[in-house]
């Protein structure tokens, strides 16, 4: 079995959300060759560990490109297509198998005050007709979404490659210790800062520190709460 992943970034430049995602779904089964497209600023392949990686140029021909590694790829392997990637999916001459969701792209493009919102919500109710599966990360990423009401979905929650040392962890924190709990992210209504808030009300332990790094429009606003965290500005 082969696969052919569609991201975003390289993993040796800009490993993280969905990166890691593709690297816990390629463990799912045993593939034969793995391959990860994504954007980059000239177009080559190389390798990563177990990834044929395919690094896709912007510019005004990248769906060419783009089609002409898939029809090549698809000719000799025949893999399953498991997008990230909604401009890839949509401009794809092959119809995606899978299609993971992290964020609707009306949605996200709207939080972002774009223009030509028109154009995106195209694309993002296109391009789920021409996925056969479509999973998406929680139920709020779905209800944001412009998915179909009448199609079928499920919802695959992200997971942490910390979660087995959290379990077989045997560190110990000192009564003393400040734990410090960092959270790195956009600062916008959607990254729903006001529930780590809430969280830290709750716990209201002095030995616990939250720290959130990020910028956005609502900053500011967080900066201005009188609660035990910090909020650093980048």
């Amino acid at each position: 079995m082969n696969i052919i992943y569609f991201g975003f970034n390289s993993f040796n430049q800009h490993k993280r959300g969905i990166e890691n995602v593709i690297q816990f779904q390629s463990r799912a089964a045993k593939f034969e060759n793995i391959y990860y497209v994504h954007w980059a600023e000239r177009t080559k392949i190389y390798k990563y560990g177990k990834f044929i990686c395919i690094s896709i140029k912007k510019c005004w021909y990248w769906p060419i490109i783009l089609n002409f590694v898939i029809v090549k790829i698809y000719k000799k392997r025949k893999p399953i297509i498991h997008s990230h990637n909604y401009l890839f999916s949509f401009f794809s001459i092959i119809n995606t198998d899978i299609f993971t969701v992290h964020d609707g792209l009306y949605y996200l493009k709207k939080a972002k005050k774009c223009k030509n919102l028109i154009v995106f919500k195209a694309i993002e109710y296109i391009t789920y007709l021409r996925c056969k599966k479509v999973q998406f990360i929680s139920n709020y990423t779905k209800e944001q979404s412009l998915y179909p009401r009448n199609r079928e979905y499920i919802i695959v929650y992200n997971t942490s490659y910390l979660e087995p040392l959290i379990k077989n962890s045997c560190f110990k924190f000192k009564q003393e210790d400040i734990f410090n709990i960092l959270i790195v992210r956009s600062i916008e209504e959607r990254a729903r800062i006001d529930l780590i808030f809430e969280v830290a009300k709750k716990i209201n332990d002095p030995n616990i520190q939250f720290t959130i790094v990020g910028k956005g429009p609502l900053l500011e606003f967080y900066i201005k709460k009188k609660l035990k965290m910090k909020i650093i500005r980048i």
